[in-house]
């Protein structure tokens, strides 16, 4: 019981270091939506309007970082910009 109080403060830790980086990367500007990926398949699309870019609403990291943990950690996070780049966070 022990051992998983520790798993879930680490798993809480790294989403919220997650978090932040996809924090980063959306405030350097031209992000349209953050994707979260499982096994290769689109499992949450956030697409991000000029408001919640500007602002960085709290609502959509909320939700990125209860998507990280329901689905695991071992999720991949994409941030994809206006020039259809995409920069892998996860």
């Amino acid at each position: 019981m022990v051992e998983n109080l520790h798993e879930n403060e680490k798993a809480k830790k790294l989403a919220s270091e997650i978090v932040e980086k996809v924090k980063d990367v959306v405030k350097q500007g031209n992000a349209t939506k953050i994707l979260v990926k499982k096994d290769g398949e689109t499992v949450v699309n956030f697409p991000l309007t000029v408001g919640v870019v500007g602002v960085v609403a709290a609502a959509p990291w909320a939700l990125l970082l209860a998507a990280i943990t329901t689905f695991g950690l071992d999720c991949a996070i994409d941030v994809v910009k206006e020039d259809g780049q995409v920069i892998h966070i996860v």
